[in-house]
């Protein structure tokens, strides 16, 4: 499992849509398809993607952004990014899942001001 964030600094990363195809299309080849259901932040707006890659990795994304806007770039896009991502296998997948969920269940963080 992988936990990252960063500050809103393209745009790309405007909506939480363009953060996922951010990630989805990280090697230029794949592309997400829909991920399992349950995949969530309580109290922020969330996407998520289910990567398959040909070394049969399987790779669970989930994205949301938060944080106070910053006037100087967009004053209506959250300032922060925060990105998700649990890798396992087919075989792997439903218990790692399990983990996966708790860990986002238990993530707290400040929605956006408004």
């Amino acid at each position: 499992m992988d936990i990252f964030a960063s500050y809103t600094a393209t745009d790309d990363e405007k909506s939480l849509h363009g953060n996922l195809q951010i990630l989805c299309d990280s090697d230029g080849k794949s592309a997400c398809t829909a991920a399992p259901p349950g995949l969530e932040i309580k109290g922020l707006k969330t996407e998520a993607g289910k990567l398959e890659r040909p070394d049969g990795s399987v790779e669970i994304i989930v994205v949301t952004m938060a944080g106070k806007p910053d006037p100087d770039f967009d004053p209506s896009v959250p300032s922060f990014d925060y990105w998700f991502s649990l890798t396992t296998n087919a075989q792997h997948l439903e218990d790692d899942l399990k983990v996966f969920r708790l860990m986002l269940k238990t993530i707290k963080i400040s929605p956006p001001e408004r």
